[in-house]
């Protein structure tokens, strides 16, 4: 007969201790745990319009949106950026979807919540 797992009542599942927990439980920041996942994207390939090169373009986009975001905020708990910080983490592909579609030559100034818009524009 096979040993019975030990669960805990508030874990359900058992699945928030040891070697197979997720990263969240393990210690690590909800923002690594969002890069790594990131960095791990698959290619969906049933995108028409877009090819490899395009796709893997946009999640390279979407990464440094977040660190940049994810440098800004530090920043200014630091107290390093005055005034205020507005992050868009987790809204990557909003920004980088839009800054691809939109021709080159079009300067996209910076908003209160456009920051990740602004970023990428400044960087193609």
């Amino acid at each position: 007969m096979a040993a019975s797992k030990r669960v805990q009542p508030d874990d359900p599942g058992g699945k928030t201790r040891g070697k197979n927990a997720p990263n969240a439980a393990r210690g690590a920041s909800n923002t690594d745990t969002q890069i790594t996942a990131a960095s791990t994207l698959r290619i969906n390939r049933n995108v028409p319009d877009l090819s490899r090169d395009d796709m893997i373009s946009l999640a390279r986009t979407m990464l440094l949106i977040r660190r940049f975001e994810t440098r800004v905020e530090e920043l200014f708990k630091l107290g390093i950026i005055k005034g205020t910080a507005h992050s868009s983490a987790g809204q990557e592909a909003i920004a980088a979807g839009a800054c691809f579609s939109l021709n080159k030559m079009i300067l996209s100034p910076p908003t209160i919540a456009a920051t990740a818009i602004a970023s990428p524009k400044a960087l193609t």
